[in-house]
């Protein structure tokens, strides 16, 4: 059997409006890192739904533009099943974070993925979270 390749693209922003804001705020079309408030912030993606259990995720694009003095990177979890820990559902437990995230950010998510918006997420479960990170190394 051959494996199945698919494609999802987000790039509207009703399609990622959803997700968990840390530190980051929508602007137009995208997302904004305030410097001048803090110097790096974070964005949980909704769960991304592959269609069945122990679907393998792999190649996954960000395509951003950033400013050259900007890290970006790319965390990943994924899970047959949409709960985690004390969360029916991660998706709303992630926004109803408050205070300092991120020692629970850091416990679901674990080390970085990537630290570039082209990835191998080497990872199975019918569901995937992805968080984005950008870090301000400069006033841009």
């Amino acid at each position: 059997m051959n494996p199945v390749s698919r494609q999802l693209v987000l790039c509207c922003r009703e399609q990622w409006m959803a997700g968990a804001f840390f530190g980051l705020e929508p602007y137009e079309d995208g997302l904004r890192l305030d410097c001048a408030k803090r110097t790096s912030g974070r964005y949980c993606l909704p769960a991304i739904d592959g269609g069945g259990n122990g679907f393998s995720w792999g190649r996954v694009v960000v395509a951003a533009e950033l400013p050259p003095d900007t890290a970006l990177r790319v965390y990943a979890y994924a899970s047959d099943s949409r709960a985690y820990g004390p969360w029916p559902d991660m998706d709303r437990g992630l926004r109803s974070l408050s205070g300092d995230p991120l020692p629970v950010l850091r416990e679901v998510f674990g080390p970085p993925v990537a630290e570039s918006g082209d990835l191998y997420v080497n990872a199975e479960g019918r569901y995937l979270w992805l968080m984005l990170e950008l870090a301000a190394t400069g006033a841009q």
